[in-house]
Parts: C-alpha cells; sequence; structure tokens
C-alpha cells in the first residue's frame, strides 16, 4: 500500500486554488508510465490538444496529471499547430487526424521547458479535481471559477 501511495504522490495534497493562475492540466493517464523518462513525459503533455486557440491565453504552465497527482510542470514556449514539431510518438488521435495546411488548426502543442519554479508541485494531489472531466485539458482559472460558484 505505501508503494502506491509513494507512486500515486497521494501523500502531499493541494487544492485547486493553490494552482498557479493562467495555467492548463493536462491529463495524461492514457500514455503515463511509471518512471517514465522526463522527455516522454513532456511528449505526452505538450501534444496534440483539442482545445481553443492557447496563443490568446497566455498560459504561463503546463502542468501533467495522471490520476490527480501533478507529475510534472512545464513552461510552455510557443504553442503550434498540432504536430509542427517532432514527437517521440504519435497517438492514435493523431494518425487519424493528420494536419491540413489549408484548416485553422483544432490541435495545439507546445513547445517548452520543465517550470524549476514550480517543482513543489509535483508529487501533490489535487483533492478537489472533479471526476469524469470530458476534455483531457482544463484551465485552472475556469476550475477556480467553477468552484466559486458552488
Amino acid at each position: 500500500m505505501d508503494e502506491i501511495r509513494r507512486d500515486l504522490g497521494s501523500e502531499d495534497t493541494i487544492y485547486i486554488n493553490d494552482l498557479p493562475d493562467d495555467s492548463i492540466l493536462i491529463n495524461i493517464n492514457n500514455t503515463y508510465v511509471k518512471d517514465m523518462a522526463l522527455i516522454d513525459m513532456y511528449d505526452a503533455t505538450r501534444a496534440c490538444w483539442r482545445i481553443a486557440d492557447p496563443r490568446k491565453k497566455r498560459l504561463k504552465y503546463a502542468i501533467a496529471i495522471y490520476k490527480s497527482v501533478i507529475k510534472q510542470v512545464f513552461i510552455p514556449e510557443a504553442w503550434l499547430p498540432g504536430d509542427s514539431t517532432l514527437r517521440r510518438f504519435t497517438t492514435l488521435a493523431d494518425k487519424q487526424n493528420p494536419p491540413n495546411p489549408e484548416k485553422k488548426s483544432i490541435r495545439w502543442e507546445f513547445v517548452g521547458r520543465v517550470a524549476d519554479d514550480r517543482q513543489d508541485l509535483v508529487g501533490k494531489r489535487i483533492l478537489d479535481l472533479p471526476n469524469g472531466l470530458q476534455n483531457p485539458c482544463v484551465y485552472s482559472n475556469s476550475l477556480k471559477r467553477k468552484l466559486r460558484r458552488s
């Protein structure tokens, strides 16, 4: 049981209101593997997401979440249309929806780096993260607004 808690990071907890503003939380449940390399976690987190044009939101952080536990925090330096850059793996969704330069992009990816200033979040379980969110990507500001209304 201790090993499961350690793997999930359930010893330390955090609430949505403690998350940095202007962040996007990205659920990597389908691609996360225990002890995965940082570059693989980066690729799993950064691409390819069906979201509104993220360049307009000025997102400060992209937070990789696995089963409500923060696995890593990245700083997106630039957002590009999906499949604009090389990645170590490609998902089935990417293959089914190849980029079309004639169409406005509906999938996005970022190029960035590890957020050294927010490593204090890594390993913390988000206690009030809603279950069953429809989209694997959710904005911290949206979650905070929903909490204030309820």
